[in-house]
């Protein structure tokens, strides 16, 4: 007979919270895409000047090759988003407790914090947290693994 492991409530967490993760990443690149589109939009040609100058100035054709790379990044990012997505609401829709769900849900793929969700929901803060404690533990007790 196999043996069954609950999986820890920690790993659970950082299964579910791939997601939020991913979005704050994609999230970054895009300010850093943006802050080289304004980069590259300032250049102008270099200036002579008998002033000694420090560090190496990057090319207007590095700047837009590094932007086309974070560009690649991103839709990298977006695509391993949307299929952690899918997992995280898979996983989701096994709660019972449509409360549970909803705070889940909230938290995790629309990023919102637990103060939002509690002003959101009409509860406090302190259910909404015992909320997002009861349903992850619930997840961890549906996910028994069966160990060899």
């Amino acid at each position: 007979m196999d043996d069954i492991r609950r999986p820890s409530t920690d790993s659970i967490k950082r299964f579910l919270k791939r997601y939020k993760r991913n979005k704050d990443m994609i999230r970054y690149m895009c300010q850093r895409r943006d802050s080289l589109a304004a980069r590259i939009e300032s250049l102008r040609s270099p200036g002579i000047s008998d002033m000694p100058r420090g560090g190496e100035h990057k090319s207007k054709e590095d700047l837009i090759a590094e932007k086309l790379d974070i560009e690649r990044r991103i839709e990298k990012f977006k695509a391993r988003g949307a299929r952690f997505r899918l997992e995280i609401t898979d996983v989701i829709d096994t709660l019972d407790n449509c409360h549970e769900a909803e705070v889940l849900e909230r938290y995790l793929i629309d990023c919102e914090d637990f103060d939002e969700i509690a002003a959101a929901m009409g509860f406090s803060e302190r259910h909404v947290v015992r909320l997002y404690t009861s349903a992850v533990t619930k997840i961890a007790d549906l996910r028994r693994e069966p160990v060899g």
